[in-house]
């Protein structure tokens, strides 16, 4: 038998709520060639509405980088990101996720 949070505690269950931020193999390579830097390789994971999440990990390990996708600040190498159900990964700087 597989408990929620909600029913562990003595709460109701419910349905989980849709995905709003949903990552898909998601990589992010700074440079090219030799001088090449991967600083995030396939990262997945689903974030759902009304969802608390914690991006937690030591210096170097990627999270300002894949925070700065998830803003749009910087265009994924590879992989998707969808907000809201829709594709932002390739979107324009300029244009707000």
């Amino acid at each position: 038998m597989k408990l929620s949070a909600a029913t562990a505690f003595g709460g109701a269950a419910r349905q989980p709520a849709e995905p709003e931020i949903e990552i898909g193999g998601l990589s992010k390579i700074f440079g090219q060639g030799a001088q090449a830097f991967r600083a995030l390789t396939e990262i997945s994971l689903t974030i759902r509405r009304g969802e608390f999440f914690t991006l937690l990990g030591p210096s170097g390990c990627g999270k300002t980088t894949l925070l700065r996708l998830i803003a749009g600040f910087e265009q994924p190498s590879a992989g998707t990101l969808r907000i809201g159900g829709r594709e932002v990964g390739g979107s324009a700087p300029t244009s707000a996720p």
